[in-house]
C-alpha cells in the first residue's frame, strides 16, 4: 500500500505481521486536499478489502498536529468505510490534545453500534 503526503499532511502506511498501520502525521489544514484525500481513502479501503483482510487495520492520529473542521467529514467517512466493509479497525488518537480529546468523543458518539470499530484515546 502506498503513503500518501500532500503540503504539511502525510499519511504512512506499515504493513506489520497481523496488522496495517495508517499513521496520520502533521497537519490537514487544506480544503482544497478533500477531494485528493477521498480518492485516496477509497482506493485504500478497496485494496485493503482485496489484499489484507484478514488483518487488522489501526489508524493512528497521535501525530496529527492540526486537523481543519472542514476535515472532519472526511476522517467520519473513513471510519463509516472501514464498518461498512467489515474491517476490524482500532482508532487511536492522543487524548492529551484537548482538540483530538473533543473531536473524537464526538465521533466516538457517532460511532456507537459500530461492531468493528474501537475508538481509543492514548
Amino acid at each position: 500500500m502506498k503513503d500518501f503526503s500532500s503540503e504539511k499532511l502525510t499519511i504512512e502506511i506499515e504493513n506489520k505481521n497481523n496488522e496495517i498501520i495508517m499513521y496520520w502525521i502533521g497537519k490537514s489544514y487544506n480544503n482544497e486536499l478533500l477531494p485528493i484525500l477521498k480518492k485516496y481513502l477509497e482506493e485504500f479501503i478497496e485494496k485493503f478489502n482485496n489484499e489484507y483482510k484478514e488483518k487488522e487495520l489501526k489508524i493512528n492520529f497521535k501525530k496529527l498536529e492540526l486537523l481543519n473542521s472542514s476535515n472532519i467529514p472526511t476522517i467520519i467517512t473513513l471510519i463509516t468505510n472501514v464498518e461498512k466493509n467489515k474491517i476490524k479497525t482500532q482508532v487511536i488518537f492522543n487524548s492529551n490534545w484537548e482538540w483530538q480529546e473533543s473531536t473524537f468523543t464526538i465521533i466516538k458518539k457517532l460511532a456507537i453500534g459500530y461492531k468493528n470499530i474501537s475508538i481509543i484515546g492514548m
